[in-house]
């Protein structure tokens, strides 16, 4: 069973990996910025949601691969996020699907408190998916596992990254009122917040597994 220890040292590590590889915070910069800009020009409901679709494949394609490689090497390159999406997209689409589905008969019969209740043990299927290789449903099936194996990490690790999510948010709220430079700035560290619980999530469901992906390479000499 894994202690507490054990996930300061995820929480640890990821830091760590997001300080050495900064770069996985571009894709959802970039994505973020053309999805603003179509919208923009382009505001009609059917585009909205089909721009949605694609930005959310893209970006956990992109940030999972990312982070995943980050775990197993130290470093990762925008090029491994481009090989997660070129192999990985279909099934990414699918498992989107599939959780609309769920998250649609959930929200009808149990009011919504079984769709939050679903995606506490779902954390880990996006990175089953990608990293392990799985359909969407043996993913699923590999998260709400691995979420019962160890319920109390796995809470521990979603009260935490509520905590960081929120306490960030608020401080950099005032930022949101700069004009121009502002929202640039409240975004990046948004997306760098969304990298940083990735490489959380991709680093305690890669552990189970005693992969190299657990062990951070020390950098170069100083």
């Amino acid at each position: 069973m894994q202690t507490t220890d054990s996930v300061e040292n995820i929480f640890a590590r990821s830091w760590t990996l997001l300080a050495r590889n900064p770069v996985i915070v571009v894709p959802g910069i970039v994505v973020g910025l053309a999805t603003g800009i179509i919208l923009f020009f382009y505001p009609d409901a059917w585009m909205s949601a089909l721009i949605g679709v694609l930005a959310y494949v893209i970006t956990q394609s992109y940030v999972v691969g990312m982070a995943g490689a980050a775990w197993r090497n130290g470093r990762t390159t925008l090029a491994d996020g481009a090989a997660v999406f070129s192999q990985d997209a279909v099934r990414v689409l699918l498992t989107m699907l599939l959780f609309a589905v769920i998250g649609v008969v959930l929200t009808i019969l149990t009011f919504g408190i079984g769709w939050l209740v679903f995606l506490f043990f779902a954390i880990y299927t996006i990175p089953a998916v990608i990293l392990g290789n799985m359909t969407p449903f043996d993913g699923l099936k590999r998260s709400f596992s691995l979420a019962m194996d160890r319920l109390v990490t796995t809470l521990i690790i979603v009260a935490l990254l509520f905590l960081i999510n929120l306490v960030v948010g608020l401080l950099s709220f005032p930022l949101a009122l700069i004009p121009l430079l502002g929202p640039i700035i409240s975004g990046i560290i948004s997306q760098a917040i969304v990298a940083y619980a990735t490489l959380v999530i991709v680093g305690e469901y890669l552990v189970p597994d005693k992969l190299p992906a657990a062990v951070v390479p020390p950098g170069p000499p100083t």
